[in-house]
């Protein structure tokens, strides 16, 4: 059985205008920077449940530890993707995942998966 056909996931391989007003929360002021990204490879994009939610990742080694990046998710049902996301990440033979959110809300449900705080970052405009 074909899992992301299963559990009907897109990936994309272009950023789209969908997926810019989709994630519109979570990309925030890096629209630019993540939609390079996406349309160079470097991280992928992903349609969740015809749109119902929205996924931007990267995968990242640190020596033999392989990390799974979640630069950006948005959308509705985000507590079951973010057990998917688990469950898969796992069974590819990442080690750690690492969700980036800046809002309050999706810290709480990425949780679901057992997520600690790691860090809090803060920028300084000069």
């Amino acid at each position: 059985m074909d899992l992301q056909k299963a559990l009907n996931i897109e990936r994309l391989t272009h950023w789209t205008n969908e997926a810019g007003e989709s994630l519109c929360f979570s990309v925030g002021d890096d629209e630019a920077e993540i939609k390079r990204q996406v349309n160079a490879g470097i991280s992928r994009l992903y349609r969740l449940d015809d749109g119902d939610a929205w996924l931007v990742t990267r995968l990242e080694r640190f020596g033999k530890r392989v990390e799974l990046a979640c630069l950006c998710f948005e959308g509705r049902n985000m507590a079951k993707w973010a057990k998917i996301i688990k469950i898969e990440a796992k069974k590819a033979g990442v080690d750690v995942i690492r969700f980036h959110v800046k809002n309050d809300a999706v810290a709480r449900l990425v949780r679901f998966t057992g997520a600690k705080k790691r860090e809090t970052v803060y920028e300084v405009v000069i």
